[in-house]
């Protein structure tokens, strides 16, 4: 697809909430699960714009439809922590608990030494 970035581009579908001067916004609204052609070329730009963005609120949303909304922007990578017997490995869950309290909340960058790393 065309990454080109259209600074006139309007927002319809979603209403950008700059997360701090300099980078990175949540776009209230946006509901993935019923996308279309107008919201991706949206959320498009507003990655462009933003270089980060964010989405609250997608309950509905099931795998296959985040799968097929995120392969608008591009080939699925399919992570290295994925386990091999999932059926949709394009997806990476990661749940935490008593039990598991993660680490990836800390300063990191994922998978950057591929070749073609992947763009978001």
């Amino acid at each position: 697809g065309n990454m080109a970035y259209d600074a006139n581009t309007e927002f319809t579908r979603f209403e950008p909430h700059l997360l701090s001067p300099a980078i990175g916004a949540e776009l209230i609204g946006a509901d993935l699960a019923n996308f279309d052609d107008t919201l991706v070329e949206e959320v498009r730009a507003a990655l462009l714009k933003y270089q980060v963005v964010f989405f609250r609120d997608q309950h509905e949303l099931t795998r296959e439809q985040h799968i097929a909304f995120a392969s608008r922007f591009g080939d699925l990578e399919i992570h290295p922590a994925t386990p091999k017997d999932q059926p949709d490995p394009e997806v990476l869950r990661i749940a935490h608990g008593p039990n598991s309290k993660g680490q990836e909340n800390n300063w990191h960058s994922d998978v950057t030494w591929r070749a073609e790393p992947s763009l978001g």
